[in-house]
Parts: structure tokens; sequence; C-alpha cells
């Protein structure tokens, strides 16, 4: 995909001319899709922030100027929009206090 390239930092504009297409033509034709630039792009950024955030040691600093954001902040605005969480939560390991019984647990209550 041509937004997988750069990061998903090229204009609309840029994208159309590279299909050999105009604007208004690419617009259609993601329209008729059901889609629209702004969805595939921030796919396109959100697939990639969780794949930077899964493989660790990487700041928000560093994943928000690789996405063309401009500070750590607005990165993990987008990134609560993009997944509905925060990336604290996205990274933090599950609880194990979480209510599940031990697997031995069952064997004792008979």
């Amino acid at each position: 995909m041509i937004l997988d390239h750069d990061g998903g930092q090229r204009s609309f504009n840029a994208i159309a001319a590279n299909l050999g297409l105009p604007p208004r033509t690419l617009r259609r034709r993601l329209t008729t899709e059901g889609t629209s630039f702004r969805e595939i792009r921030a796919r396109v950024l959100s697939e990639a922030a969780i794949a930077m955030l899964q493989a660790g040691n990487i700041n928000h600093e560093t994943i928000a100027t690789k996405l063309g954001l401009s500070d750590a902040a607005n990165f993990r605005q987008a990134f609560r929009r993009w997944t509905g969480q925060s990336t604290q939560a996205f990274t933090r390991p599950p609880s194990r206090a979480s209510g599940r019984k031990k697997p031995c647990q069952d064997l004792h209550t008979a």
C-alpha cells in the first residue's frame, strides 16, 4: 500500500498523483468503497504505532516523530482515538489479580 512506505505522511493529492488519478476521482472511489483517505491514514498510523509499542524500547517522542506527529502528547491522544485505550494500558501486562481462579482451585471445592 502506498501509505505504508512513508508512515502515512503523504498528502492526499500526492497519493492521487502517484496513482495517476485526479484527487476528485480518488475521493469518489474511496467513497464508493465506504472509506476515506482519513480513515485509511488513521489505520496505517495506528498499525505502525502498535507495532512500535509492541517492539518495545522506543519512546513516545520517537514514535510521534516517525508517525509525523508534533510531539508525544499528540501521539498519546491520537493513539487513544485510534484504539480506545491509552498507550500505558496497551503496553501494561495483563493483571493476574483479575478474579480468575487458580488452575487447581476447582479441584478442592467439590
